[in-house]
């Protein structure tokens, strides 16, 4: 079942981390694209990594999300900030995305939405995944067979087999080239294999990269990885095997 969870790497394009030294950091493959648009859904309080992102990107438009709180913290003039949170309809108070990215074609996508990503994966099609070029996504509980902790957050309730056939739709189009563990959150043990709650993905569209290769390498990436909280320790794990 998680055969298709193929990990890979490029001499093509550095690796970098940008955002906090803690949770709200990421690792990206840098001077990929010319974005023309960056998408931050989740924000709370930290937009390290959208100032960080921004600074290499200096023209870009970014659309911060998150219908949590009332504004971002220290507003950047190339942010603007929207209300909503992201799931499967658009309302008032949420929206799917679709309104927002039809127009562009290499969007940087950056999601961290406390399981709310899978209902948005539910409606979102392959055409609109495909304007993403780069995405980075915590994505929580994939292999968690008990569900009270999703269903108090997203207030439906999805099986395993359905919350991997979700994640799937990334690697239709895209490849995960980073991944690490919220060491914040703990591990299971699913399938004979160690594997983290919450995983922070970095997915590339599949035409961007062409020289790559299968990842057997140990995780985290002590150059670029670093624990969610303090006095926590990193999860140890292997995908490839």
């Amino acid at each position: 079942m998680v055969d298709f969870l193929k990990l890979y790497k490029t001499k093509e394009f550095e690796k970098i981390r940008l955002g906090s030294k803690f949770d709200g950091g990421y690792v990206i493959l840098d001077k990929l694209t010319n974005y023309d648009l960056f998408i931050s859904c989740g924000i709370d309080n930290n937009i390290e990594f959208e100032v960080n992102f921004l600074n290499k990107n200096k023209n870009l438009l970014c659309l911060a999300f998150d219908g949590t709180i009332h504004n971002i913290p220290n507003n950047e003039k190339n942010i603007t900030f929207i209300k909503k949170n992201i799931t499967d309809r658009n309302t008032e108070n949420t929206t799917t995305l679709s309104e927002y990215i039809k127009n562009y074609n290499n969007i940087f996508l950056k999601m961290d939405i406390e399981t709310w990503e899978y209902k948005w994966l539910d409606i979102i099609n392959d055409d609109e995944l495909k304007k993403f070029s780069q995405i980075v996504i915590e994505i929580h509980f994939p292999w968690t067979l008990t569900e009270s902790v999703f269903k108090g957050n997203c207030g439906k309730v999805y099986a395993v087999n359905k919350k991997l056939d979700l994640i799937k739709k990334f690697f239709k189009h895209h490849k995960l080239f980073h991944i690490h563990g919220n060491s914040a959150c703990g591990h299971v043990s699913f399938e004979s294999k160690i594997l983290p709650n919450n995983i922070e993905c970095t997915f590339v569209r599949n035409d961007l990269v062409s020289n790559y290769e299968l990842d057997f390498d140990e995780i985290p990436n002590p150059k670029l990885d670093n624990i969610n909280l303090q006095n926590t320790k990193e999860i140890k794990f292997k995908l490839n095997q």
